[in-house]
């Protein structure tokens, strides 16, 4: 589920950039399979299946599209193997062999996975591999004929326990929070002024720029979390660079907000910074606490990203999917 995403005149003018609702990558045939990896393709109605060897799996959906970003073992998020072996698969010698037995064995047309986004579950089906761009490790995926499902959320080869509720999009008094709380943070990060007005101020023509926000509930608590991500692009005129901010803010003992998550990204001269979207918040391992599940674009490449609370700290759990040019 996109929540309060708002791509405002493209936020990613690189050949890389990713929409999925409306994708941007260059079309391009999907990958033969080799002839010692032919599969016969799985009935619809298929259950869903950890096959031997394979980890506990976590695809994106992004959309009509998916692809791999973690692993999860004994409540522990890691990324995606790149390793052939470590993914269930027979050992390969090039990276673009692995690619096509992945997409082998886990886009396989009628292939079932479990499906959770916005606070539900469902199933998906996977209808093939599918090229987003020049290089992606991408499928194609669907719901089963007459069910509805997420737009947004994550596929899995293995159940998940209970979900909490989806995200929503940011009241008014939220976002002007949100925006204070932008703010102080690119001023801290030295950005002048007159960026930080493009940024949040009122949209101009010809404004490169993009905003993405969510609001999670918290358990045992009253406040919930405020997610956002902002990005300011290059081709702006009179821009000498490309900034990104993304942070997570929650309530402490006295509900006053503070933040427990940032990256900032920032690029002199002509070129692409990072870019971020929530799509999703799914409770991965178990642990009662919801990960968030974004997409990210850099320069002529997307990838997807898994946010984890660990020992009470938000951090980078995994990376991974995606592609590029």
């Amino acid at each position: 589920m996109r929540v309060a995403a708002a791509a405002l005149a493209c936020a990613c003018a690189s050949a890389g950039a990713h929409a999925a609702a409306a994708p941007t990558h260059k079309a391009a045939a999907a990958p033969r399979a080799h002839a010692s990896h032919a599969h016969t393709a799985a009935p619809v109605d298929a259950a869903v299946q950890r096959l031997p060897g394979e980890p506990q799996a976590v695809f994106v959906k992004d959309g009509a599209i998916m692809s791999p970003v973690a692993t999860v073992a004994a409540g522990s998020i890691d990324a995606f193997p790149s390793a052939s072996t470590a993914a269930g698969i027979a050992a390969s010698t090039t990276a673009a062999s692995v690619n096509t037995d992945l997409a082998q064995r886990y886009f396989l047309p009628g292939r079932a996975y479990y499906l959770y986004g916005d606070g539900a579950a469902a199933k998906g089906i996977a209808a093939g591999p599918k090229k987003m761009s020049c290089e992606s490790l991408t499928g194609a995926v669907a719901a089963p004929a007459g069910a509805a499902a997420p737009t947004d959320g994550v596929l899995t080869n293995f159940a998940l326990g209970p979900q909490g509720p989806a995200a929503r999009a940011p009241t008014a008094d939220e976002q002007k929070l949100i925006t204070q709380m932008a703010k102080q943070l690119l001023k801290r990060q030295n950005v002048p002024p007159h960026y930080i007005a493009l940024l949040l101020g009122k949209l101009q023509t010809g404004l490169q720029r993009q905003q993405s926000q969510a609001v999670l509930a918290l358990p045992g608590k009253t406040r919930p979390l405020l997610f956002a991500s902002y990005a300011l692009d290059w081709t702006l005129a009179n821009l000498r660079g490309s900034f990104s901010l993304t942070f997570i803010a929650e309530p402490n003992d006295t509900g006053v907000y503070i933040p427990t998550y940032r990256d900032f990204d920032n690029i002199e001269g002509e070129g692409s910074g990072e870019t971020r979207k929530f799509l999703a918040n799914v409770d991965l391992n178990g642990d009662g606490s919801d990960e968030l599940i974004l997409s990210a674009t850099g320069g002529e490449h997307w990838w997807y990203e898994v946010l984890s609370r660990v020992n009470g700290k938000w951090t980078l759990a995994a990376k991974g999917g995606g592609g590029g040019c």
